[in-house]
C-alpha cells in the first residue's frame, strides 16, 4: 500500500465495518449483480413474487455481503502489515 491507499483505508475504517460491507458489498456490488442476472436468467419475467425472483433478491444482497466482509479483511491485513513495516 501506498501512502495514498493507506489514507483511504484510514478514512474508510473510520466509517466502520458495517458501513464498509454495506456500501462496498451490497450496494456496489451486490445489487448490479442482482440487476445484471435479472437480464442474463430472467427471474422476474414470472412477476417479482416468482420463486426465481425471490432467490434472486436473497442470493446478491447475501452474495454482497460475504464480498464485502472478505473485502474489509483483505484491507485490514494489508493496512495491518503496512503498519507493523512502518513501526518497525
Amino acid at each position: 500500500m501506498n501512502e495514498k491507499q493507506l489514507a483511504l483505508w484510514e478514512k474508510e475504517r473510520t466509517r466502520g465495518k458495517w458501513h464498509f460491507i454495506f456500501v462496498r458489498g451490497v450496494l456496489s456490488w451486490g445489487l448490479p449483480m442482482l440487476v445484471a442476472m435479472a437480464f442474463v436468467n430472467r427471474p422476474f419475467a414470472e412477476g417479482l413474487t416468482s420463486s426465481r425472483a425471490i432467490i434472486h433478491c436473497v442470493i446478491w444482497p447475501i452474495g454482497g455481503i460475504l464480498f464485502g466482509v472478505t473485502l474489509w479483511f483483505v484491507q485490514e491485513k494489508r493496512y495491518r502489515k503496512e503498519m507493523e513495516k512502518k513501526n518497525s
